[in-house]
């Protein structure tokens, strides 16, 4: 039995010699070290640390590399982040950005690169110093970081500061995908839609789609509404904005598109950018697309006092019947003509909730107050007309033809008001009115058009067909 307790306390002791002799373990294993270097992120994208100052820690390593330091791979790595995003911005300073650069370039852990990719990515502008010093290096080691740099690398060059943005906004384009989808599907799925790299991406999209990389019209803008705003309808990148006025209109060259087209994309380019007729100073940047859109708004308005005026009539007093296929006969002739260089509508109360409802809260005409000696019903309608010099007041049902050959004459109407009187849109009742010249006022009836073709003829030059 004495034997035995011996025999088993030896035992004891013998173990617990062996476990104090063990070699003492690494906290983290070396087999982990190697495997974060050569296994690819979840996302591929690295974030800035929370919390962390990066302005501080900008000016450490600027004193640090002043002094004539080496940085080790952790100060290479937070470095990447304060090389374009931090005050002071170490791009700026030679000694820095080839510090990191150096570390980058001959380590072979993933954290520095991956910072400085992301950092690059974030960050990007072809005209920023360092970005194309930067691009050499991670272009260089892309394919032996892994995934997904060396698939970035292998599929869209996407380290060429030139060619990288071109070649994603080709494929992004050929599949309907917009840039942070098609790269969110190469590895970097936590990419914000707002970096330097996607603006970059999207400007080519853009000017792919200008260059008719989507001839169908509808396809084109829904293409443009995913790939340039965001939920809320608003621009992703304000500066943009002519890109995107020429990635709708450009395609069309001197082709009109249809009625249902045009009104789709003034839809949008109101939203985004207003009336050029109301908000010109908007338009400042898309000169070249201006008149295009003014021509469709013209033809719009035109449209609009056509296909409204009766329903508007006919809403407010239902004995009123249907007058206007002649109406509509003659003024499309005079558009037709190139007569009518601008329009504009003013609705009573049930015009404008038509018109609301019809062409959306976008659409912009005047209203009708109720000043004026002439009482306005709630559903007359006026058109406003800038033919040659001049400009025609057309009113709905019970209305008149009026026609000042001058526009600079003080009684004539105005363009582009918000709000008009009944007097702002006739003719005083002691004005002669004239064909050969002076002021016109003719009533919609017997043969009326005629009488208006003769004066525009001679306010213009230019006969109406079939008028005269």
């Amino acid at each position: 039995m004495n034997d035995q307790s011996s025999s088993l306390r030896d035992a004891i002791r013998d173990l617990l010699h062996g476990l104090r002799s063990q070699p003492h373990l690494p906290p983290r294993a070396a087999v982990a070290e190697s495997a974060e270097r050569i296994a690819p992120g979840s996302s591929g994208i690295s974030q800035r640390h929370a919390g962390r100052d990066y302005d501080q820690i900008a000016h450490e390593i600027l004193a640090f590399c002043s002094e004539g330091n080496a940085l080790d791979w952790r100060q290479a790595r937070d470095g990447a982040w304060c090389l374009w995003a931090t005050s002071p911005s170490l791009s700026d300073e030679q000694a820095c950005i080839a510090a990191i650069l150096s570390v980058v370039r001959g380590s072979g852990r993933r954290k520095p690169y991956r910072a400085l990719a992301s950092s690059w990515l974030t960050s990007f502008d072809p005209g920023r110093s360092g970005i194309r010093e930067a691009a050499t290096v991670l272009r260089a080691k892309a394919l032996v970081m892994g995934a997904p740099w060396d698939t970035l690398h292998a599929s869209y060059d996407v380290f060429d500061v030139d060619a990288g943005p071109r070649n994603v906004a080709r494929a992004a384009v050929s599949e309907r995908l917009s840039p942070t989808a098609l790269l969110a599907r190469n590895g970097l799925g936590a990419f914000d839609a707002r970096t330097g790299y996607v603006r970059s991406c999207l400007g080519a999209c853009l000017e792919s789609l200008a260059g008719d990389g989507e001839p169908e019209p509808m396809a084109r803008l829904a293409m443009v509404r995913s790939l340039a705003l965001k939920s809320d309808g608003k621009l992703l990148f304000e500066e943009l904005g002519p890109l995107v006025v020429r990635a709708l209109l450009t395609p069309f060259g001197k082709s009109t598109p249809s009625k249902s087209v045009r009104d789709s994309y003034l839809g949008l380019l109101l939203d985004l950018f207003g009336d050029p007729r109301l908000h010109p100073g908007r338009w400042t940047r898309m000169r070249d697309a201006e008149p295009i859109v003014k021509k469709w708004l013209t033809e719009q308005s035109l449209r609009q006092f056509l296909d409204l005026a009766d329903r508007a009539a006919a809403a407010a007093d239902p004995d009123v019947k249907h007058m206007w296929p002649e109406r509509r006969k003659f003024w499309e002739a005079v558009y037709n003509a190139e007569l009518i260089s601008e329009a504009w509508v003013v609705f009573g109360p049930e015009g404008a909730r038509l018109a609301r409802r019809t062409f959306g809260d976008g659409a912009s005409f005047g209203r009708f107050n109720r000043d004026g000696r002439k009482q306005v019903d709630s559903g007359h309608t006026v058109l406003l007309l800038r033919i040659g010099r001049g400009v025609v007041a057309d009113w709905s049902f019970n209305g008149k033809c009026n026609i000042w050959p001058d526009a600079e004459d003080g009684g004539a109407p105005q363009l582009y008001r918000s709000v008009y009187s009944s007097d702002d849109v006739r003719m005083p009742h002691n004005v002669r009115s004239e064909v050969k010249s002076g002021p016109f006022s003719k009533s919609h009836l017997g043969s009326w058009q005629r009488r208006v073709a003769e004066k525009l003829h001679r306010m213009t030059g230019v006969r109406v067909p079939g008028y005269l």
